[in-house]
């Protein structure tokens, strides 16, 4: 069997996961309670506007989307389908250019907006892991 990054053992290899995976989810609840504090924002929606952001041409195939943000085909669609219902939803669907026959999500000028809105509630979160953030690199 395998090392398992320097760990003396399994049992310590598997409790510092364990420990990782633990700190990893309550990070994420404090985020998404942080932005049901500020805003009707989820955090993958969040991470929707995140993404897109992140993209010289702020669009994304659907497909690539969903798996930048770890939901599966029908969970994305459903995600995108309640943000195109929001009044400013930040996205709009399209066709993609290079491939006819995918679904692109465009990130809007508004969609730009709520990400920068929100972006700071999220990097205090952050910051106020960043001790755990330093030590628990991967």
């Amino acid at each position: 069997m395998g090392e398992c990054g320097g760990f003396v053992n399994q049992v310590d290899c598997i409790n510092k996961w364990l420990s990782i995976s633990l700190q990893q989810k309550e990070i994420e609840h404090n985020l998404e309670k942080k932005l049901k504090e500020v805003s009707e924002l989820t955090l993958n929606e969040f991470y929707v506007l995140y993404f897109l952001s992140q993209e010289p041409q702020r669009s994304m195939r659907i497909f690539d989307l969903q798996e930048k943000v770890h939901l599966t085909q029908s969970a994305m669609s459903r995600l995108i389908s309640r943000m195109e219902k929001k009044e400013h939803s930040g996205i709009i669907r399209g066709n993609c250019p290079k491939d006819k026959r995918g679904v692109c999500i465009k990130l809007t000028p508004e969609g730009e907006q709520e990400l920068a809105k929100h972006i700071h509630h999220v990097k205090s979160v952050l910051a106020e892991c960043q001790e755990f953030l330093k030590q628990n690199t991967i």
